[in-house]
């Protein structure tokens, strides 16, 4: 179930990208660079998702949630505040992009502190 949510993600991004794009650029020229950010980070961090789930493949379980918990609703916020403000163009959407952000990063930070302690120990 889990792993068809990361693969889910992943490939909504590009697909997002692909098909948005034409209707973005058309209609909303002015926020196009905003929707692109969100789609970017949207891929990159589906891809992350992935890669958890093949962490998760050599033991972390009992990390597993943690780590696509933080992923997954650092992209809500991020991605998602991001597209709502496009087609909305209601900047009430940006101010929950920095949390997003700050989930992310937090999100890639403990990922890497755990590889790294994974690794010393073993």
């Amino acid at each position: 179930m889990l792993c068809c949510d990361r693969e889910f993600l992943a490939v909504f991004g590009c697909c997002d990208g692909r098909n948005g794009r034409a209707y973005c650029k058309a209609a909303l020229p002015d926020r196009y660079t905003v929707y692109e950010t969100a789609v970017f980070y949207h891929t990159v961090h589906g891809m992350g998702l992935v890669l958890i789930g093949l962490l998760c493949q050599q033991g972390w379980v009992q990390w597993q949630r943690f780590f696509l918990g933080g992923f997954l609703l650092g992209v809500v916020l991020f991605s998602g505040s991001l597209y709502a403000y496009t087609v909305t163009g209601s900047k009430i959407f940006v101010h929950i992009t920095p949390v997003g952000g700050l989930t992310l990063m937090l999100s890639w930070l403990l990922l890497a502190i755990h590889i790294l302690r994974q690794d010393q120990w073993t």
